[in-house]
């Protein structure tokens, strides 16, 4: 099994914890007419974000949806085939939204949830 990269040390400056930035971009669903224009957003994001290197390293190694670090989850998919990576579980909490849990783990370090 491939070890698990960790959790980005998330400073608060990470394009993505920005308050003009929706973390429900970050995710599919809603209009489906809009996925392909909120997909190309969510990567657009990323790509000048210091944090795109460990962000997608980490999402390379855990079970995680959205675009992370740039990559989407059919690109994370293949590259885990390619080489071999057997991505980790994650437990996710059930309380909030998935915007609350996603500007909750990017802000300051805060870890994410354990792995199973």
């Amino acid at each position: 099994m491939t070890a698990a990269v960790p959790y980005p040390r998330f400073d608060g400056t990470q394009a993505c914890a920005q308050l003009d930035v929706d973390p429900e971009l970050f995710f599919t669903g809603g209009d489906p007419t809009q996925q392909a224009a909120r997909l190309r957003d969510a990567i657009a994001v990323c790509t000048g974000c210091s944090f795109r290197e460990p962000c997608a390293a980490y999402a390379l190694t855990h079970d995680v949806n959205g675009v992370w670090g740039g990559t989407t989850e059919p690109t994370r998919r293949e590259v885990q085939r390619k080489h071999g990576i057997q991505p980790r579980q994650l437990e996710v909490s059930d309380t909030g939204t998935r915007a609350e849990e996603v500007r909750r783990l990017a802000s300051a370090g805060t870890p994410p949830p354990a792995d199973r």
